[in-house]
């Protein structure tokens, strides 16, 4: 359910940040491009329902990761895992100012934000929240991209369809930076001829704030925006400091044995606890492992040759990956298997290298659903 549920809110989440960056890129050609076709991009949040749907879904996605990462026994990964992993920590950081800014310029200091003032504003009167901004663009497409691409190359149809995604993923965010670096040299070329700055209207006409309500909701809007910056870091403390309790806990030794047929054996001693996957990664040992860990492509199975213990049973997960490979009792998924203290001897069965297998060899080898 939880590997469900975060795919779903990835997807959600996916389309309204694809929306937003097309919708930007149309800057390349003008400010108002992007301020009258933006209705067409944000009806489907601009409601109650659609709005409800999107911040539930980040809360979810946020949440469930947390959780990913309170049961990751191993920091140690592969750049790939790596650079999500940052990027997934770095977006609450970076989103939280954009995402606040925004919904409380609105409700408390009752301004029309538009496009063109919102350049005005990210250029010229805080540059640094436009690199903020840039930051932003480039950290949540990174990991964005990361998520679909994991997902989808496994599907039997990504051959036919993957080589016009890729040119997608590069173009629309560069078009979108390119359309917000032009729009802000516009700005700054209306600055120097003179022109007026832009000043926001009211969101709702029939409000009037005063000079000393107005000033007092915008110390509410920075303190708020502080007070969830550091309970995200608190939360991202707490679930680092829960991870460290759990994984103080002695579950015994255990001793493995990985053999293969490409003649890379390997025998060690470890900590009872991380799956075979992690203890591999952890030891620098080659694994194959397409969908990175997930359960879903088969390519890290092992056979289990001996086994001094009673291995804990395949998880739900697991085992509709085994029965979809026509595994026999004794084949078990690495990135599932933890086993505990005591010795066991496996096989790997795929070569770690499986990057070099054309993708319909991975399809065939995956079996993909």
């Amino acid at each position: 359910m939880a590997r469900k549920l975060r795919i779903f809110t990835g997807l959600i989440l996916f389309a309204f940040i694809a929306g937003h960056l097309i919708n930007m890129a149309l800057g390349v050609i003008s400010l108002q491009w992007v301020e009258n076709s933006r209705p067409y991009f944000m009806f489907i949040w601009a409601n109650p329902v659609g709005g409800n749907i999107l911040l539930i879904s980040i809360v979810l996605h946020m949440v469930l990761g947390m959780h990913a990462l309170y049961l990751r026994n191993t920091l140690k990964m592969s750049a790939y895992d790596l650079v999500q992993f940052l990027s997934a920590v770095l977006i609450m950081p970076l989103l939280i100012p954009h995402a606040w800014g925004v919904v409380g310029s609105m409700t408390l200091l009752n301004f029309q934000l538009t496009f063109p003032y919102m350049i005005q504003f990210f250029w010229i009167e805080t540059p640094l929240e436009g690199l903020r901004q840039v930051l932003l663009v480039v950290v949540i497409w990174v990991h964005a991209c990361i998520g679909m691409f994991t997902w989808l190359r496994l599907r039997s149809w990504w051959p036919t369809v993957g080589p016009y995604i890729y040119p997608l993923a590069v173009a629309i965010p560069v078009l979108a930076l390119l359309g917000f670096a032009e729009g802000g040299n516009r700005a700054v070329e209306l600055m120097r001829s003179g022109i007026a700055p832009i000043v926001p209207g009211p969101a709702d006409p029939s409000i009037q704030l005063d000079r000393e309500t107005f000033f007092q909701n915008f110390a509410f809007l920075d303190t708020v925006k502080w007070y969830l910056l550091y309970g995200y870091g608190a939360i991202v403390a707490g679930v680092m400091f829960a991870r460290f309790l759990r994984l103080r806990k002695n579950r015994g030794i255990l001793k493995i044995h990985f053999r293969n047929s490409w003649g890379n054996e390997r025998s060690l001693v470890t900590k009872a606890g991380p799956t075979l996957l992690e203890i591999a990664i952890a030891n620098d040992i080659p694994h194959a492992n397409l969908c990175r860990g997930r359960g879903r492509c088969g390519t890290c199975r092992v056979r289990v040759d001996t086994a001094d213990q009673t291995l804990p049973p395949p998880s739900e997960l697991e085992q509709a990956t085994l029965t979809r490979l026509e595994c026999p009792p004794d084949m078990r998924l690495a990135c599932q298997l933890k086993p505990e203290q005591g010795s066991i001897d496996v096989e790997q069965l795929i070569e770690p290298d499986i990057e070099d297998l054309n993708q319909t060899d991975i399809v065939e080898v995956a079996v993909v659903q």
